[in-house]
């Protein structure tokens, strides 16, 4: 029998830090499932498991890989279990991971997603379904599960022991009711719902075909794992003593034996990773609702009568429409006397070139019209086009890796702080697509400014970002001017003038949007033709939050308290961290705002002196949820 491979994503959201990584223990359990099924189908798959972090680096599969036809395309999508909260609303990436799971539930429907623990309760509010705090308390150990009738089908296969499923559980969050359109499979004494499916639209009785699994319980936990987290537990006082010697009693389950994660649990898995999914009707029409994978059309008004097709169909065919552009990039310039790319960037720009414009307000419009030749109001043939009415934080990695440029024309300075830190962070040095282009532009009265930003290479926004009421940020600018003053033989440059024109707000005028818009767009065009060089205006700063790669270091009194150092956090204007969490270097919490469970254990600290919770010399890990980095601070008591 020929082997058949299955690719595996695998969404880590949690990271363990006492009993090894989600990505080895998912392989390991999956693996030794496998080795022992009685199925020679399962025996007979090759496994290739890629594992992405969702919580700390923002990372989702590529676009490109949840289309069936690609030669490394997916066969499955799991989540792992987390210590975070499904539905906290302050979460820095469960919003971003329930839109994933919805957008592939919907458009890539021959995918099947797998889902444990926190992931079950993910993909419930995915499909329209809540996740709630539980009443009942906590379920810690080995536990058994009732079968429904659909339950029996697809977690008892194999074998049937008593009607009932063993497996390991560790939790208080739950899903409360079935999502909408899904079936029940498992459910225990204190909570309802611990597995449910969602059926394929190809599904019928005789071959019934999961588009979503999901189970509370942890499939993948051993005796040994447990009984580490449950410790762990104890000493944090998450548990109490009854919670922590009622787990204990259970970690071998009745019989001794354990759980059966790793017999027809792990089965289960195998066999829905391995089912044959048809695409839908929903995903071959994905790209009417979907600017990961074709943008919808937007058509002249007479597209819908005979006489607009045709003449919609006419002006597409006709070549003369790129007449401009190809003279551009056809004729010999300053940059471009030996250029040979002019056929791959004509046929970049006419075919694959997708331009993500962040804002639609007055300097957004400007950019939405220049690159689309007033789609907006001719709505010109040809031109695709899709909105996006949503915030910038809600939209997954795997979102922003679709687009080849972006283009961000926005007011508020926490979102471009976001999207220039989150396009930053998704740099992976050995993946040359992820670097995407950030085009930022802003305008203020007469007064504007359009940068190019390549994450990691050139200066960022969080290098320039000032505050103008800091002497501090105001006399380094102070000098970088006066250099380039006396570079140039410019007179009348004080520390006064440059105050002044740092703080000069003046209202938006319509011409300055126009240029600024012109400008970014113009830079938008040289970086997708390689035609000229792209604007490198800013210089970059070693002591960079976001690319600079060191910490700051904060002088701490002997006498401060935690909570006092949280308040110089907030302080610095440099930093615009709102609502500050604090972690020491190896991830333990030293004080969290969110979720309730860690601000209630870690809120005792901030009536304790940092001396004594933080050596000299520790480095401090700062997050904030609106913000998608670390920042580092170096303790040094004065």
């Amino acid at each position: 029998m020929t082997k058949r491979t299955v690719r595996l994503a695998l969404l880590l959201c949690d990271t363990p830090a006492d009993y090894g990584t989600y990505e080895d223990i998912y392989r390991d359990w999956l693996l030794k499932a496998q080795a022992a099924s009685p199925d020679e189908q399962i025996k007979n798959a090759e496994l290739v498991l890629d594992a992405y972090n969702v919580v700390d680096k923002k990372e989702y599969p590529p676009a490109g890989r949840l289309d069936p036809g690609h030669p490394e395309a997916y066969d499955a999508i799991m989540m792992t279990g987390s210590k975070h909260t499904s539905f906290d609303p302050e979460s820095s990436f469960a919003p971003g991971l329930i839109e994933f799971i919805r957008d592939v539930a919907t458009h890539h429907q021959h995918i099947p997603i797998l889902a444990v623990c926190f992931g079950h309760q993910i993909a419930a509010l995915a499909l329209g379904g809540e996740c709630v705090r539980g009443s009942n308390g906590w379920e810690i150990g080995v536990y058994s599960n009732n079968f429904t009738k659909e339950g029996r089908y697809w977690w008892s296969d194999y074998v049937v022991e008593d009607g009932a499923d063993k497996i390991y559980v560790e939790q208080m969050d739950h899903v409360p009711s079935v999502p909408p359109g899904c079936q029940l499979l498992l459910t225990s004494e204190r909570y309802p719902v611990h597995s449910f499916v969602k059926l394929h639209p190809a599904s019928t009785p005789e071959k019934p075909l999961a588009q979503v699994l999901t189970i509370q319980g942890h499939p993948e936990f051993t005796p040994g794992i447990v009984q580490r987290m449950v410790n762990a537990r104890a000493e944090q006082g998450i548990f109490d003593g009854p919670t922590t010697a009622e787990a204990n009693r259970r970690l071998g389950g009745k019989d001794g034996h354990g759980a059966e994660g790793y017999g027809r649990l792990g089965w289960a898995m195998w066999k829905v990773m391995l089912q044959d999914l048809p695409k839908s009707a929903a995903s071959q029409n994905a790209n009417a609702a979907n600017s990961n994978t074709n943008p919808q059309p937007v058509n002249n008004a007479n597209s819908n009568s005979a006489n607009g097709a045709a003449t919609t169909s006419a002006y597409i065919a006709d070549p003369t429409r790129y007449a401009a552009i190809d003279k551009l990039l056809d004729n010999e310039g300053p940059f471009t006397a030996e250029f040979q790319g002019a056929d791959a960037a004509k046929d970049f720009l006419r075919n694959q070139c997708k331009v993500l414009v962040i804002g639609a307000g007055g300097l957004g419009c400007e950019i939405l019209q220049n690159l689309a030749l007033n789609f907006v109001t001719r709505r010109v043939p040809g031109i695709k086009v899709t909105a996006h009415h949503n915030k910038i934080q809600d939209k997954p990695l795997s979102f922003y890796k679709g687009f080849n440029i972006i283009i961000a024309g926005l007011d508020s300075i926490s979102a471009r702080r976001w999207i220039n830190a989150t396009l930053v962070n998704m740099v992976d040095e050995e993946d040359p697509e992820s670097l995407k282009p950030l085009i930022d532009g802003g305008t203020e009265g007469f007064k504007g400014q359009a940068r190019v930003i390549l994450p990691t290479i050139t200066s960022c926004y969080e290098c320039s970002k000032l505050d103008t009421d800091d002497p501090d940020h105001i006399e380094w600018l102070f000098q970088k001017a006066s250099a380039r003053a006396a570079e140039f033989a410019i007179e009348g440059v004080t520390w006064q003038l440059t105050q002044g024109v740092v703080k000069n707000i003046i209202p938006a005028i319509a011409s300055t949007n126009a240029i600024i818009a012109a400008s970014c767009c113009n830079e938008a065009f040289k970086i997708a033709t390689s035609a000229a060089p792209y604007l490198n205006n800013y210089m970059m700063r070693p002591d960079c939050p976001v690319c600079g790669g060191e910490s700051v270091t904060a002088e701490v009194g002997k006498d401060w308290t935690l909570e006092k150092l949280v308040a110089w956090i907030e302080d610095r204007q440099e930093f615009q961290i709102k609502r500050p969490s604090l972690a020491y270097s190896d991830g333990r919490p030293l004080f969290f705002q969110a979720p309730p469970p860690l601000f209630e254990q870690t809120k005792g600290n901030l009536e304790k002196l940092v001396s004594d919770l933080v050596p000299e010399g520790e480095d401090i890990v700062v997050t904030d949820p609106g913000l998608p980095f670390n920042l580092s601070v170096t303790v040094k008591y004065v």
